[in-house]
């Protein structure tokens, strides 16, 4: 019997951008803007859990979000060849973020997004890369996670993600040390190229 606790893991594949996506998106399709919420909105969260926003400001920030990719027609107006989609995406949720906050009861003045007066070249939002990174490394884990069986990704998760000694990580799941050192790199290295994939599928529609 495994004594290190119950893990529960998603078994769905992670999504990647497609230029048809966002042809669809552009064509206003309900399916393309609905794979493109469910793709992203686990950066939305992180966002939010970042600015530390409410359950409920975290959702309004999820519509608020793909609102203004539709309003504004932010997807028409994405230029690759002046950044990279991350930064744009990224300015659109940290700008609706700012509004959120503002909005507070606290807060008397209430201002309108300023989205299409950013330039081009604006930075990104602070920590939006540590961010950007979280998001991957979880779009990679989904990946990963979903094509492995089930004891090699707990002896990775055990040893590697809670540094656990793999002499009690064999002992609990009843395999040999070999076998946890041979899974955590294995698991490790099918991870880097998950998320480097990721980063290029995701960054560059």
């Amino acid at each position: 019997m495994c004594r290190l606790g119950k893990v529960v893991y998603s078994n769905c594949m992670a999504y990647t951008t497609r230029q048809s996506l966002l042809d669809g998106m552009r064509q206003k399709q309900d399916s393309a803007w609905e794979e493109f919420r469910t793709t992203y909105a686990p950066l939305i969260r992180l966002v939010a859990r970042k600015k530390r926003l409410t359950n409920a400001e975290t959702e309004e920030l999820e519509q608020d979000v793909c609102v203004t990719m539709v309003q504004r027609d932010a997807l028409g107006k994405y230029n690759p060849e002046q950044g990279r989609f991350r930064t744009y995406l990224g300015r659109i949720i940290n700008n609706c973020a700012v509004d959120l906050i503002r909005k507070r009861p606290s807060q008397s003045q209430v201002t309108t997004r300023r989205f299409n007066s950013i330039p081009a070249e604006t930075p990104e939002p602070a920590n939006m890369t540590s961010e950007w990174e979280e998001f991957l490394l979880g779009k990679a884990m989904e990946e990963v996670r979903s094509r492995c069986d089930d004891l090699t990704f707990l002896a990775f998760d055990f040893h590697v993600r809670q540094k656990r000694p793999a002499k009690e990580v064999a002992q609990a799941l009843g395999i040999s040390e070999q076998k946890v050192y041979l899974s955590s790199s294995r698991i490790t290295q099918r991870l880097k190229e998950a998320v480097e994939r990721l980063g290029k599928e995701l960054d560059k529609p």
